[in-house]
């Protein structure tokens, strides 16, 4: 963290597409890591330096306290080049989830024959039992989400995956402001979550750094 640049994704080499979203692409590298390359059409504070090591903390506090749960991240890449940000996450097999599955094949195989929801209905039930609690529990920590959709999730018997980004904040269009993470309770999750003492010193230290790039963003969303 951060890491050498190398240029857009789909020019680099030993790297294949396996996905597509509103926000990003995401790349399956050779080494198993997973890269998601942020596209441009972000609100300009969310594709700042700021806020992609926001973001990166954020992330990585995250996987401390639910680490079964949310794949780790490794790097991220910073550019002057718009749209052309990066983050390096921990690979995590959605083959398990055939719902999950169909639908991120749905985004990259416009043939792809995407479920009928009419005809899913007793498994998207199941589904949101499942993740519900989960939902709660990360909502319980002071982290923020801010879309719940069941499709950024990997649902398997041995529980609950996130497969989604972490946002440090976003703006709420509703509201007509960011709205942020709540760092005390984060602060409150680790210290009754984490047992291990170094564990638990890095992940108040991850929150130290968090705050500090808060702060900056602050600064600039008064600009």
């Amino acid at each position: 963290m951060p890491e050498i640049y190398r240029g857009p994704v789909q020019q680099q080499k030993n790297t294949t597409r396996i996905g597509e979203g509103s926000e990003h692409e995401v790349y399956r590298r050779n080494d198993g890591k997973i890269v998601k390359e942020k596209s441009p059409n972000f609100h300009a504070l969310m594709n700042t330096p700021e806020y992609l090591h926001a973001e990166f903390f954020l992330t990585k506090i995250a996987h401390l306290l639910f680490p079964n749960s949310i794949p780790d991240i490794h790097a991220i890449h910073l550019t002057s080049n718009k749209g052309e940000t990066q983050t390096i996450h921990e690979h995590m097999d959605t083959s398990i989830d055939s719902y999950h599955e169909n639908v991120r094949q749905s985004w990259i195989d416009q043939n792809h024959p995407i479920p009928k929801y009419e005809l899913i209905q007793d498994e998207l039930t199941q589904r949101a039992q499942a993740v519900t609690p989960f939902q709660s529990e990360l909502m319980n920590t002071g982290i923020v989400l801010f879309d719940r959709s069941l499709q950024n999730y990997i649902v398997s018997p041995t529980g609950i995956q996130y497969v989604d980004r972490l946002y440090p904040l976003q703006w709420d269009e509703t509201k007509g402001t960011y709205i942020s993470i709540d760092t005390t309770k984060l602060r409150q999750a680790i210290e009754r979550k984490i047992q291990d003492p170094d564990q638990k010193n890095v992940a108040l230290r991850y929150v130290t750094r968090l705050e500090s790039f808060l702060q900056e963003l602050e600064k600039q969303k008064k600009k």
